[in-house]
């Protein structure tokens, strides 16, 4: 279950996206970006004890789909692979260290149209950690996480080069064993062309 605090942070980030939605006039379209990126990014969990997060990976376009044309603009699929750090608070005191390697398959849409600088991401994936998540409160039973993603990001500079997004991220094993207490974080993520 979603803490208040979690669930006001979604309804603010779907309010921003809806907002931001194209006219329906807005139907000029033009291919997506599919430029590959380095990122890094740094978070925090939402709820419980404050784990904190620092990752690097790389977005890489997918062959699958190039682009599916629609109304308000295209929507591409690209591959984010990742290596995060996490530092949690040890049950006796301390910290504790955690690795997680992560693949996903992530949504993105250009909201205001084609060619705009904001987007939206959707992401599902699969991570595995070098060892049982643990923090002073919650524990993973299992290495092996699905993950969902849902960010809002801004692209700048020349041919939208680089990004800054925000993203909202949940982390569980889907219920396969118990207990499954999960961790919901914010991450800020900058990436740039390569």
């Amino acid at each position: 279950m979603l803490s208040r605090k979690t669930s006001a942070f979604l309804a603010a980030l779907l309010c921003a996206a809806v907002i931001a939605l194209p006219s329906p006039t807005a139907t000029a379209q033009t291919p997506p970006d599919s430029g590959r990126r380095f990122y890094a990014d740094l978070g925090s969990t939402l709820e419980g004890d404050a784990a904190h997060t620092a990752a690097v990976g790389v977005l890489l376009p997918s062959s699958l789909f190039t682009g599916v044309p629609r109304d308000a603009g295209p929507l591409s699929l690209h591959w984010d692979l990742s290596l995060t750090h996490w530092r949690a608070p040890g049950a006796q005191g301390g910290h504790r260290s955690f690795t997680q390697l992560a693949a996903m398959g992530v949504w993105r849409h250009p909201l205001g149209g084609p060619g705009a600088p904001l987007f939206v991401d959707l992401g599902l994936g699969v991570s595995i950690f070098d060892r049982l998540y643990a923090s002073g409160t919650d524990r993973f039973s299992t290495a092996f996480q699905f993950t969902q993603a849902i960010g809002l990001g801004y692209r700048f500079g020349e041919k939208h080069a680089h990004e800054i997004s925000v993203r909202f991220q949940h982390v569980s094993n889907g219920g396969i064993k118990r207990p499954n207490p999960g961790e919901n974080f914010v991450r800020l993520r900058f990436a740039s062309r390569f």
